[in-house]
């Protein structure tokens, strides 16, 4: 083997080395695929719990989503083919009613938060 052979096959696995070394390094290692917390939240999330609580009791319903049970099953099946999700094989789709709370309490809040803020008028939205 000529010198300048050895010399490119070595500059060829250090290069090679430098390259698996450094995907190595990049890879972040995960502690868990699913977190345990997440892995429980249909047995032990809001959806799962307070919601199906809440519909047995029209005022706390009411009070909850500012609306009554029979709109909300009303918007949920107007709304709720278009925004089901399949499940896969790796994990499963949010609920359609779940996705439906998600949303009407973020516009809950979020009206909330407009209403309370101070007006001055250096506060521009």
């Amino acid at each position: 083997m000529a010198i300048s052979e050895t010399i490119s096959l070595v500059l060829l696995l250090t290069a090679t080395y430098c390259v698996l070394r450094l995907r190595q390094i990049r890879r972040k290692k995960r502690r868990f695929w699913v977190h345990p917390v997440a892995a429980n939240r249909e047995q032990q999330g809001d959806y799962g719990n307070l919601i199906l609580e809440l519909r047995t009791d029209q005022v706390l319903f009411h009070r909850y989503f500012r609306m009554s049970v029979s709109q909300f099953d009303e918007i949920l099946s107007i709304i709720g083919p278009s925004i089901q999700l399949e499940n896969t094989r790796w994990h499963s789709s949010i609920d359609p009613g779940q996705q439906l709370v998600i949303c009407l309490r973020f516009i809950y809040f979020s009206i909330y938060i407009l209403q309370t803020m101070p007006r001055s008028p250096s506060f521009v939205i």
